[in-house]
């Protein structure tokens, strides 16, 4: 995606109906003229075909943040845990929490 900060912001300024479909999320994008018919073709192909309750939900369907990094956010999955937030108990080594 050339122009992902701007998907993101479009995504959470300008996107106002949710739930929203991938038929209505495609349409939409389909008719924006600032994003490159090669962005709009790899966005139709990466994104699930679901119905999404909001932004962040396409965000992550699509791996990408609000600063359009396509990291991980800060906190989540991608630093060696499994996403849980919660650190490990005493004596436990991280990412070994909770396994039985």
């Amino acid at each position: 995606m050339q122009n992902m900060k701007a998907a993101v912001d479009h995504l959470n300024m300008h996107h106002a109906k949710w739930p929203a479909t991938y038929e209505e999320l495609v349409a939409e994008c389909s008719q924006l003229s600032d994003f490159s018919e090669e962005d709009k073709k790899e966005f139709m192909e990466k994104l699930p075909k679901k119905t999404y309750n909001s932004a962040e939900e396409v965000m992550a369907a699509m791996g990408w943040t609000e600063e359009g990094s396509g990291a991980p956010p800060a906190g989540g999955m991608g630093q060696g845990d499994t996403g849980g937030g919660m650190p490990p108990a005493q004596g436990e080594q991280p990412g070994q929490g909770g396994q039985m």
